[in-house]
């Protein structure tokens, strides 16, 4: 009862501060839609909740309680051992031997598979040992606060892509908030809200100093710490896209496909060469690894969802492959593979964004295509998420999870083929779309 009664507390003061600021509201959006996407945040936390508790029951492989449980061991040295806390969520003195007994009891702190990239599990849960210090170990209430966490990141990506003038704003609202796939998994006890967090300040800090607000370089050098530290892979596929998005931000979109195609061509050729100056880093050998690694592990978990997936083999040859890993990683499961509930949701939201993309193409000589740069980010980051996904992870729940960040980008690169619909209904003049 006392999680139940601290969880409305924190609930009512975070959408007081949603409230009070303007900062976390999206213009243009009625305030009371921002209180109900909060509230269906929540939900969406407890609903990853339900799925681990009654669904997949082991508590030692499923990430929302494993973070949870290790974050209650380094909480558990507070009263005793403050000074063992501290050096735990600042990782100063790792190494001392009186520390060794929390990490006997870790279950998920050191990961099992590194090939020189950074290890993303502390992370998250030093940052659920922080909430513990409100929560007093209640799992719900860690729910709220990462909710929140969340909430704050959408926002912030909103901002984002706000210059996208050819969206109608509160399908793009909805786009960054209320997809199923991103209401359901960026708001758990897991890694992705704060990945959702960590993105919206990397993307906002570029876009303000692209307007030459230099003050940000320090949020920007800190979000891409955060990134880092949450999903390498996720940063390292914002790369190419923050700096297509600086180059059209200073150059213009004149030629701005040759532009795309030779950015991303020459960080391509670094990408697979790197092991010349680091040699951990070759994304061949990375990504080869990385799928062995999720084969053995579905194999070991008997996972029923596991598909075959297109060879990587020379660069060359994983080129010819990426139209079949971008159909695997943003239409798969498709509806003729459900096979049961939980299949479901990601289905239809595959065949959403199937009819959404055909309908882009049948429209896009009659619509004005208005290239931001937000819209070229979005569309370097939707490629690079796709085909590293669709080249290594093997089971379709584990892919709907994935590509959970791409698909706000997706849906927005998408949505001008609505644009018929909003005028034939006259959706703009709406007033319960006015404040």
């Amino acid at each position: 009862m006392m999680g139940v009664v601290l969880s409305l507390i924190y609930l009512f003061l975070f959408l007081w501060i949603i409230k009070r600021s303007k900062f976390l509201q999206a213009d243009g959006i009625p305030l009371n839609f921002h209180y109900l996407v909060m509230v269906l945040k929540v939900g969406g936390g407890f609903a990853v909740w339900a799925i681990y508790t009654y669904y997949y029951t082991d508590r030692s492989t499923s990430d929302t309680f494993k973070y949870f449980d290790d974050a209650m061991v380094v909480f558990s040295a507070l009263p005793e051992n403050p000074s063992h806390y501290f050096r735990l969520i600042f990782g100063i003195g790792m190494d001392r031997q009186e520390l060794q007994v929390y990490f006997d009891q870790f279950v998920s702190w050191h990961s099992s598979y590194s090939y020189g990239i950074i290890n993303d599990n502390p992370t998250v849960i030093r940052a659920n040992a922080i909430v513990a210090l409100f929560s007093q170990g209640y799992y719900a209430v860690h729910i709220v606060f990462m909710s929140f966490i969340s909430y704050v990141g959408s926002i912030l990506i909103f901002r984002f892509l706000s210059d996208l003038k050819s969206i109608f704003r509160p399908f793009l609202f909805l786009s960054c908030f209320l997809l199923p796939t991103v209401l359901l998994w960026s708001n758990g006890v897991m890694k992705e809200p704060l990945l959702i967090f960590g993105l919206g300040l990397l993307l906002f800090s570029l876009q303000q100093l692209c307007s030459r607000k230099w003050k940000f370089i320090v949020l920007f050098v800190l979000a891409s710490w955060l990134m880092l530290c949450i999903k390498p892979y996720v940063f390292l596929c914002t790369l190419p896209g923050m700096l297509i998005y600086v180059l059209i931000s200073i150059s213009g979109t004149k030629r701005w496909a040759v532009k795309f195609t030779a950015l991303h061509a020459l960080l391509f050729l670094i990408a697979v060469k790197a092991d010349w100056f680091y040699k951990p880093g070759n994304l061949i050998y990375i990504l080869t690894k990385k799928r062995e690694d999720f084969y053995n592990v579905a194999r070991d978990q008997e996972a029923g969802s596991t598909i075959s997936l297109p060879e990587i083999g020379r660069w060359w040859e994983w080129i010819l492959h990426w139209p079949e890993a971008l159909w695997i990683a943003y239409f798969r499961p498709h509806l003729f593979e459900v096979r049961g509930l939980f299949y479901l949701p990601g289905s239809i939201e595959n065949a959403f964004f199937l009819i959404l993309i055909v309908l882009y193409f049948i429209r896009f000589r009659k619509q004005e295509l208005i290239m931001t740069p937000s819209w070229f980010f979005s569309l370097s980051f939707v490629l690079s998420m796709g085909i590293i996904i669709g080249s290594t992870v093997p089971v379709l729940g584990a892919i709907v999870r994935y590509k959970m960040p791409a698909l706000i980008f997706l849906c927005a690169l998408c949505l001008p083929a609505l644009n018929g619909v909003i005028d034939k209904f006259n959706l703009r003049n709406k007033k319960f779309l006015q404040r």
